[in-house]
């Protein structure tokens, strides 16, 4: 009905116009495409951002999980680090090798070419994943594909999933996301979280000339980069940090943003909307 509301949520953010990139499922990729309304911007699906690869449990919901299994073994799969859930049975492994979307495929899409698919021919797709697997998944995205565009001074927006875009949190913010604190974090559905950079190098050569960079962090983050803390200078729709129950708050050096028309745009249901969490995931 509004094709022009995803757009005013992307220029909330006070960023112009970004490169994009998703996952390879159904969901991110439709996301990403309503976000993105009237931008004219390559667009690169990649399986590296899928959600995290929940093996036999894939399928389940949480509260069917738990009547399946002890939930305390589903309390360790789901937090634990390097905790993998039960494989995936042959037979859904063999309907998977059919799915394209359950494949290591990049999908690109420039504005007037023909879109290019590309398979990672060296990997091998695993039965199950642990948040380490996840987080070790995303890592190359991030090195090689969205920092050097960083660098060129673009603006990337990222489509993917909760613990996909935890596991990038994990690198780009460790300051605040750690192996103890990574699964605190909600991730509430189409609200942007946006982080600014610069180079570390860049960073570097200002200290040296007795420049004041009090609003970067002092540890360089993979690929060469600092963030900088705009958020000091924050507005009233712009929050760092994301409530967690009544009263605990996790801080993180990037910033949310809020508007009626965010809010308006969630696709989660009103469970969803109200638990944040209200599958496996």
């Amino acid at each position: 009905p509004n094709e022009q509301k995803p757009t005013n949520i992307l220029r909330s953010t006070g960023r112009g116009s970004p490169s994009r990139r998703n996952s390879s499922t159904s969901s991110s990729s439709t996301t990403a495409f309503l976000q993105g309304t009237n931008y004219p911007i390559p667009v690169i699906s990649s399986w590296r951002l899928n959600e995290r690869h929940y093996g036999g449990l894939v399928g389940m919901s949480k509260d069917g999980a738990e009547q399946h299994f002890r939930p305390e073994m589903l309390q360790k799969w789901r937090h634990g680090w390097d905790d993998k859930p039960p494989p995936m049975e042959s037979w859904m492994r063999t309907r998977w090798n059919f799915a394209e979307h359950c494949q290591p495929l990049t999908h690109v899409k420039y504005p007037h070419d023909t879109p290019v698919k590309r398979r990672d021919k060296e990997v091998i797709m695993p039965s199950s994943e642990s948040l380490s697997d996840t987080c070790q998944r995303v890592l190359p995205l991030w090195t090689n594909k969205i920092v050097p565009r960083v660098q060129r001074g673009e603006n990337v927006l990222v489509v993917a999933h909760a613990n996909t875009i935890r596991a990038l949190l994990f690198h780009l913010d460790p300051d605040y996301v750690t192996r103890e604190t990574l699964k605190k974090i909600k991730i509430p559905s189409a609200k942007p979280l946006v982080y600014t950079f610069r180079s570390n190098l860049e960073n570097e050569d200002e200290r040296q000339n007795g420049e004041n960079c009090n609003n970067d962090k002092k540890v360089g983050l993979p690929g060469g980069l600092v963030v900088v803390l705009n958020h000091l200078e924050k507005s009233q729709t712009h929050n760092t940090g994301l409530t967690i129950g009544d009263d605990n708050q996790l801080q993180l050096s990037g910033e949310w943003i809020e508007s009626d028309d965010i809010k308006r745009f969630s696709f989660c249901t009103s469970t969803g909307q109200e638990k944040l969490e209200h599958e496996i995931a």
